[in-house]
């Protein structure tokens, strides 16, 4: 039959009476986004029905399609495989270069990515035949072990499916538009059962619909493809053998630039086209103003033609964007929509970016399953982590003794430098034993020299001088809970990694078990509840793989892939593939699934975030591991894969040709960027928008309450004023020291805290030559005891670097035996010695920059930036600090 090309340049076009899309009014409607899908059903009500329902998006094909080939459980298992096929691989003696294979090992993703590509362009292992002294050692690894996957059977239901689909296309086409006509009934029955759907009475009826409007008119509608994936050419082009396939876009004539990507892709000069309706319709004037520059032609003057609101930072966009009426959408909705969703608001997404399923991902990792170069073999090991044992701390999923682990999360980052070479459960557990044997040994000897060892805030600060250490700030009671936390960590982990040989739904029931024994019941929130049974779900699809008993290091990589999803996909083929990243939910919406904005009754749209580096965007294109040379001549042998290359071609034409369909229908448009975001911080507004004639401003006051106080268009959010409840101290030795020279730097050491506590790397040998300070007594014998008693504090630091400092910390004092050794102050009837710390603790001596006049800080708290910030505990969080400014 062939294709057909249908253009209109408003939706009105279509809609109208006389229009030529008439005649395919009652065919199935197909869309390329979930968003036009939705849009048109929004348009076409009771009211004013221009089209019949009901309308799937390619997405909803893909979930059953190919045998499940889109299903997580079917990419699980192919991940399985392949990791067992790499095991294979060397097993069996093929690595013919180590440091290569590691890097095919590492990538294995990208591996399985690039061999789903190949399957769905009908490319298999025996097309990939190149001439040996042609062939990359990355792509001979590659094709063998395609073809182990080939072998085992992990592509033969989609091979098995495409084959009838070839020998059968109306049948099997029928078959599928039925099961997803189904498949969307049992989520939004309105579009078969009444209200503006069909009203059909049973799935009877569904069938002879499908049969009545596809297989009967041989006609298929497709709706906003201005590009196609490999998957999407296939099986166009098998239908177009069998059926008229009509495709509508949005097109003007005239214009040179702006319709590449239809006109490309749709093949426009050898397809047959007309318009939906020669009565024209007015467009948007930033539209025509944008489609007038892109050819070339630029008004006349430099008035503004619009503005583009300017946001200082992302936080004072978010206070913007949640009051804004409009639809935000952005090129960069990906990056930032982890910043702008809360937790409540989180439509579902790939399992990595739930706190829940960024825990479990972590309990699969603290498992290191990697090929080793050195022993030519798969190794496993336990791989524990500071940050990501602070991660799972910080889950809200762990409970130590009924109480949640992030109240420990404090103490198990200052005695993170101890633990942070160690990667073994036991390991862990040593050094912490080690711990409480050494804060009992100095405590021990402190209690016995002061008396008000166990005293009020002042007392502790200097019967206990070895708590500024940050690892020995740490109560025996705190560090008990984190060994509980860690075994039950470890427990988890060894129903996990237990056996050689492991079945997916075991271990999928263990999982489960645990989060409803172990986690559920202390969950809280509702919003946690929710997602945490979002994610069983999730993990309950598994069940259906095909997969019985696998090698436990091949299922959990396998696992571990499943959880983390894929990062480098685009929002358009995350849809496609099932793991859309967004929904209705989300605050900010992806502009390359919003193409449906131009047929919503409110088209309103705010293009946010559209600065030089966001738009126009890229589109990802990734064959590895084929060279340029093998994928070239793929391109020009394959014209479904060949659909990958001109996408990447077009891909800046893509984006403006997006850009403008969204915004040709629209009502009122606005455009922001944001000037800091990330590691940018001088952003400027997207070169597009310059040829719009757009100019630069602060956003306009959209807050409905009465802010009388505050001027329009602000650049900065209004500071908050809060009462903090602080300490009573004592305002003499080291807190009336500190204050000479920061009063900012007491307030948080002394006030808001019980005293400094120095965690960096940094600040460890000033901090250790301090404590070497307070046993300075001329007495040789007696130093040298003090020192190594010191030097036990520091377990975590090697001999030769402790001795370093220790010499250098003696030469120091030997070269200055007129230094007064320190000065004694009274706290009530005992008395306390400050050794002279200005060195260590300040870096410079104290010029009494602050004089303390006896009024404490009840006044305001300010910094007093100079050399000494970097010596500073809290110089991080400081924005005066001098390093700073």
């Amino acid at each position: 039959m062939g294709y057909k090309v249908m253009t209109y340049e408003t939706p009105e076009q279509l809609m109208h009476p006389a229009s030529r899309f008439g005649p395919y009014r009652d065919a199935i409607h197909i869309t390329a986004t979930n968003s036009l899908r939705d849009g048109m059903e929004e348009s076409s009500n009771e009211l004013f029905r221009w089209f019949h329902n009901p309308v799937i998006s390619f997405a909803d094909l893909s979930r059953v399609m190919g045998g499940g080939w889109y299903r997580p459980g079917t990419e699980l298992h192919q991940f399985v495989l392949l990791s067992e096929a790499l095991r294979l691989h060397v097993e069996q003696g093929h690595v013919e270069h180590l440091d290569i294979h590691s890097a095919v090992d590492k990538n294995q993703g990208q591996l399985l990515s690039t061999m789903r590509t190949l399957r769905e362009a009908g490319v298999q292992s025996d097309n990939l035949s190149f001439p040996r002294d042609q062939v990359s050692m990355e792509e001979k690894t590659f094709v063998r072990l395609y073809g182990a996957m080939e072998t085992s059977g992990a592509f033969k239901k989609f091979d098995d499916w495409m084959t009838r689909f070839d020998e059968d296309i109306i049948g099997c086409f029928t078959d599928l538009l039925e099961e997803a006509l189904t498949e969307r009934g049992k989520t939004h029955p309105h579009i078969l059962h009444g209200g503006s759907g069909v009203g059909l009475g049973g799935d009877s009826d569904l069938r002879g619909l499908v049969e009545r409007r596809f297989a009967q008119q041989k006609k298929i509608v497709l709706h906003g493809f201005y590009f196609l994936l490999p998957i999407q050419k296939k099986i166009f082009d098998m239908l177009s053998r069998e059926v008229e396939v009509i495709h509508v876009v949005n097109h003007v004539d005239g214009f040179k630039r702006g319709f590449e990507p239809i006109e490309r892709f749709l093949d426009f000069s050898n397809t047959p086209s007309e318009k939906a309706l020669d009565i024209p319709y007015p467009v948007n004037m930033h539209a025509k103003r944008y489609l007038e520059a892109l050819n070339g032609r630029f008004e006349e003057g430099e008035e503004s033609k619009g503005e583009v609101y300017r946001f200082k930072n992302l936080y004072q966009f978010k206070e913007y964007a949640r009051r804004d009426t409009h639809h935000l959408v952005s090129p960069k909705a990906h990056k930032i929509r982890g910043y702008m969703s809360d937790l409540d608001e989180m439509g579902r997404q790939q399992l990595s970016r739930y706190p829940f399923g960024r825990f479990l991902l972590d309990i699969h990792r603290l498992n290191n399953g990697r090929y080793d170069t050195r022993s030519d073999s798969y190794i496993s090991s336990e791989n524990l982590s500071i940050e990501r044992i602070q991660r799972i701390f910080q889950s809200g999923f762990l409970l130590i003794d009924g109480v949640q682990a992030t109240c420990y999360l404090r103490p198990l980052i200052r005695v993170s430098r101890l633990l942070e070479r160690e990667k073994e459960f036991d390991g862990w557990t040593r050094k912490l034993d080690e711990l409480i044997s050494i804060k009992e040994d100095i405590e021990q000897r402190l209690r016995a020299k002061h008396s008000e060892f166990d005293g009020d805030l002042d007392h502790r600060l200097y019967a206990r001088p070895h708590e500024m250490i940050s690892h020995l700030n740490v109560s025996i009671e705190e560090i008990e809970a984190i060994k509980k936390g860690l075994q039950v960590i470890r427990e988890l982990y060894q129903k996990l990694f237990k056996d050689e040989r492991a079945n997916i739904k075991d271990y999928v029931e263990v999982l489960d078990d645990h989060i409803t024994g172990e986690i559920m019941p202390g969950l809280q929130n509702a919003a946690d509840k929710r997602i945490a049974e979002e994610v069983r779900d999730s993990l309950k699809e598994l069940q259906d793989s095909p997969l019985e008993a696998v090698d436990r290091r091949d299922l959990v990589r396998g696992l571990e892939f499943f959880l983390a999803g894929r990062p480098e996909e685009d929002e358009y083929e995350s849809e496609v593939n099932g793991r859309e990243q967004g929904q209705k939910g989300d605050l900010v919406k992806a502009m390359l699934n919003s193409d449906g904005l131009q047929f919503s009754q409110k088209r309103q749209i705010h293009f946010c975030v559209m600065d030089q580096k966001s738009f126009p965007y890229t589109q990802s294109m990734s064959l590895w591991p084929l060279k340029p040379e093998r994928t070239q001549y793929l391109f020009e042998t394959n014209v479904a894969l060949s659909q990958l290359k001109v996408r990447k071609d077009l891909e800046f034409e893509i984006a403006c040709y997006l850009l403008y369909l969204l915004m040709c229908n629209g009502v009122h448009l606005k455009f922001s960027f944001i000037q800091e975001f990330e590691k940018d911080k001088a952003l400027a507004p997207s070169f597009y928008l310059d040829l719009m004639g757009l100019t630069e401003a602060p956003p306009d006051s959209i807050d409905d309450k009465d802010e009388s106080d505050e001027t329009e268009g602000q650049e900065v959010a209004s500071p908050v004023k809060i009462t903090l409840t602080s300490n009573d101290r004592v305002f003499v030795g080291a807190v009336k020291r500190t204050y000479e020279y920061c009063k900012k730097r007491a307030a948080y050491s002394y006030l808001f805290d019980e005293r400094p506590v120095f965690e960096s790397e940094f600040h460890e040998g000033f901090v250790f030559q301090n404590l070497l300070l307070l046993g300075r007594c001329g007495d040789r014998e007696r130093e040298a005891r003090w020192d190594r008693r010191v030097s036990s504090l520091f377990p975590h630091l090697s001999e030769t670097k402790k001795k370093m400092w220790t010499a250098k910390h003696h030469l120091y004092w030997d070269e200055h035996p007129s230094s007064p050794k320190g000065k004694n102050f009274h706290l009530g009837q005992v008395r306390y010695v400050i050794p002279r710390t200005e060195v260590t603790l300040f870096g410079t001596p104290s010029r009494g920059r602050n004089v303390f006049d006896g009024t404490g800080l009840e006044q305001s708290i300010t910094a007093t930036p100079g050399p000494h910030c970097k010596y500073c505990p809290y110089e991080k969080m400081c924005r005066e600090s001098a390093r700073k400014v």
